[in-house]
């Protein structure tokens, strides 16, 4: 069977292995799961906010964030909306993610820690497109 796109992909493989683990991560010292059919779900929850915020296909979204089970569920989300996955490599400094996101017209953003988000904080006027930064952890002021 072929597939247009990783979004298709992702969906046949959730409707396949459905109440199998398809992720575990490690938090506070314990493992939890998160099943095929539960990544599918939470990766079209993204996908739906990110289209009632006004995403359209094509738009660029970024995606600054480590290796972490949410970036994989956003990954999903972002391309089930039809947007293009923009991945500034998380060690980048705030001038080098500023380039890519400015030149790939990048218009929303996810961040996975107070630290990436500082690092756009310091340059988030130069960066226009952006309407709207998400971010995984909580923001404490």
């Amino acid at each position: 069977m072929t597939h247009r796109n990783l979004a298709q992909l992702h969906r046949q493989q959730a409707d396949i292995q459905g109440p199998r683990i398809a992720l575990r991560y490690k938090q506070y010292g314990l493992y939890h799961d998160i099943t095929w059919s539960d990544y599918r779900e939470m990766s079209l929850a993204c996908a739906a906010a990110l289209v009632e915020a006004g995403v359209q296909p094509g738009d660029r979204v970024g995606l600054f964030a480590e290796n972490r089970w949410e970036w994989l569920v956003t990954d999903l989300g972002i391309l089930a909306a039809g947007a293009v996955n923009v991945t500034p490599h998380a060690p980048l400094t705030a001038r080098q993610v500023h380039y890519e996101l400015s030149d790939s017209g990048t218009t929303w953003l996810f961040v996975s820690t107070r630290g990436q988000y500082d690092k756009i904080a310091a340059v988030r006027d130069e960066l226009p497109a952006i309407r709207g930064i998400v971010s995984f952890d909580r923001l404490e002021d």
